[in-house]
């Protein structure tokens, strides 16, 4: 669906901004749970496309929150790109949320 949305800049932006009823963005739900290398992609073309990654839910959780659930992996694991490329593109945690050693390794 997103590689024919693609072609359809309003599409793109509505899908880029959209957030649900509780403020959730497609990328917050992209980098929730599960991830793999397709998931990896899609979050790398949702933020070139302009997805705001320090987008907050009303109860101020943020992309990276989501992100960082879960236990470490290696440097090459999915969820680990996906946090390595979050930080790069300036992401935060929503205040008082925890994980940020898994941010060490990525920050510059």
């Amino acid at each position: 669906m997103w590689k024919r949305a693609q072609s359809d800049p309003k599409l793109v932006k509505e899908i880029v901004n959209y957030q649900d009823r509780w403020e959730f963005t497609n990328l917050m739900e992209l980098v929730k749970w599960d991830v793999d290398l397709e998931d990896v992609e899609l979050v790398s073309e949702l933020i070139a496309a302009g997805a705001d990654v320090n987008a907050a839910s009303e109860e101020g959780e943020r992309v990276l929150n989501w992100a960082v659930l879960g236990e470490d992996g290696s440097p090459e694991d999915p969820k680990e790109l996906i946090i390595k490329m979050l930080a790069e593109n300036g992401t935060t945690l929503g205040p008082g949320y925890g994980y940020t050693e898994r941010l060490d390794p990525y920050q510059k």
